[in-house]
């Protein structure tokens, strides 16, 4: 995988929300991933992260959804999606492409609540200095952080 990226100049990292949670467990299986607390026996609906499987299962998954994609334009690990390409001009549509596969298969990406618009603005303000006119970019996120708007 690392071979493929270093030959492109362009990248496009989009990180996976939630995603284990994405994944509902099949009602036949629910019952392996019972546990007992002091509140009654529970059964997860949905894959979490902690169980011995889960990242085999995820991973395939992905490369499933993406399999006409993987060593062409994407590569998937785990919950990290790199869109690479030769020219910047080629980038975009092939990052379309993913997102509309993503779409097309209800995997989130966005974040959902401030809290998590907050954070990823914290991790991109880093680069805000390389980056020109960058609070003209993230103007419409920072507006989702004033209090009564909607997501």
């Amino acid at each position: 995988m690392l071979e493929r990226l270093a030959n492109h100049p362009f990248y496009c990292f989009l990180d996976g929300y939630s995603v284990f949670f994405q994944i509902p467990i099949h009602l036949n299986d629910q019952e392996k991933s019972t546990f007992k607390c002091p509140y009654g026996t529970f059964a997860y609906r949905r894959m979490p992260f902690g169980l011995c499987n889960a990242p085999t299962t995820f991973q395939r998954c992905m490369t499933s959804i993406f399999s006409d994609l993987i060593e062409e334009m994407v590569e998937v690990f785990m919950d990290d999606f790199s869109v690479y390409r030769t020219s910047f001009s080629s980038c975009l549509p092939n990052l379309c492409r993913v997102l509309q596969r993503c779409e097309e298969k209800n995997l989130v990406l966005v974040p959902k609540t401030v809290k998590d618009i907050r954070s990823f603005l914290g991790h991109t303000w880093f680069y805000r200095r390389f980056i020109k006119d960058f609070s003209k970019i993230a103007r419409p996120l920072t507006r989702l952080l004033c209090k009564e708007v909607d997501f």
